[in-house]
């Protein structure tokens, strides 16, 4: 029997996984998001995958020609420095921070490729993105998913059905979900966006501060945490959007005494790993925060109190 070879392998892979062919993709950034995405979208969906790195990342993806779990599996891709404008891709994914999205689009807006997804968690409004790559080739999604990364390799490649990622168009959460990434829909990003960054925002802190200390919250630091969370939605629903499912509705109407005790029990009982997995998070915290007063002037009062100097 004649051996098949690897493209072979991921052409039936996609075939197997309900894909009639394999999809050209392109990953601008090699995070650690962005390594997960690849992952699967190469070992689980079949697809050939392109990614687009720089410095230490590049250099050792040139090294690897893949990307590594801890155990040495490898997810085979192609390497490069810079993303090829020329190129046709079906999917272009854009994994970066909210405070990276500028920089990206100056690039990716002048990509061929058919479609441009960003996947950040941001507060800004969508429009101007939307508008800088064409509405008929704008996508987004938001990755819920927890990754991690020790020195280039992923510490896990599991992705949780209870940490989906969300996307605005049923095919990308079928081509997602066929490699094995759980997916989600929503028709309104904006508002989705908008309603989890300020439940996550006060987290974001809570753990910042909590692994630096050692120690839990006080009580009163706790109550302001509650405020700011309450506060955080308050903003949401005055601009004219819906908290969109059943969890964060519950969350947004809770008294400020429970969320406050919530708070401080997290603060106490969270896994270390989960401390130290957002422990770098307090730029992402006090962006968010930035982004919500400049949304709501003068209204964000109790969510300058707690945010991270930086």
């Amino acid at each position: 029997m004649a051996a098949t070879s690897y493209a072979d392998q991921k052409q039936n892979n996609a075939q197997t996984r309900g894909q009639s062919k394999a999809l050209r993709i392109a990953i601008f950034g090699a995070g650690c998001i962005g390594s997960m995405m690849a992952w699967h979208l190469v070992r689980d969906g079949g697809h050939e995958v392109t990614v687009v790195a720089r410095g230490a990342k590049l250099v050792q993806l040139q090294a690897d020609h893949a990307i590594l779990d801890k155990l040495q599996n490898r997810a085979e891709i192609t390497v490069s420095a810079a993303l090829d404008l020329s190129m046709p891709y079906d999917l272009l994914l854009v994994p970066v921070k909210a405070n990276q999205v500028a920089e990206a689009l100056h690039t990716v807006q002048a990509s061929a490729a058919q479609t441009i997804m960003f996947m950040s968690v941001t507060f800004r409004p969508l429009g101007s993105i939307r508008n800088a790559v064409g509405t008929t080739r704008f996508a987004y999604g938001f990755p819920k998913f927890p990754a991690v990364m020790k020195k280039g390799i992923l510490e896990d490649t599991k992705i949780s059905s209870f940490t989906p990622v969300i996307v605005t168009e049923p095919r990308w959460a079928k081509l997602f979900k066929d490699a094995r990434i759980p997916s989600g829909l929503t028709h309104d990003m904006d508002s989705y966006l908008r309603a989890h960054v300020a439940a996550a925002t006060p987290l974001l802190t809570l753990c910042v501060i909590t692994h630096k200390r050692g120690v839990g919250i006080t009580c009163a630091e706790a109550t302001s945490h509650a405020r700011a969370q309450a506060e955080g939605f308050a903003i949401v629903q005055q601009l004219g959007h819906k908290i969109p499912n059943a969890g964060l509705n519950w969350m947004s109407h809770t008294p400020l005494r429970f969320n406050s005790c919530v708070f401080w029990l997290m603060s106490r009982m969270l896994p270390s790993s989960f401390l130290e997995l957002l422990s770098t998070s307090a730029q992402e915290a006090a962006d968010n925060i930035d982004e919500m007063s400049n949304a709501a002037p003068g209204k964000t009062a109790a969510l300058l109190t707690i945010r991270p100097v930086t």
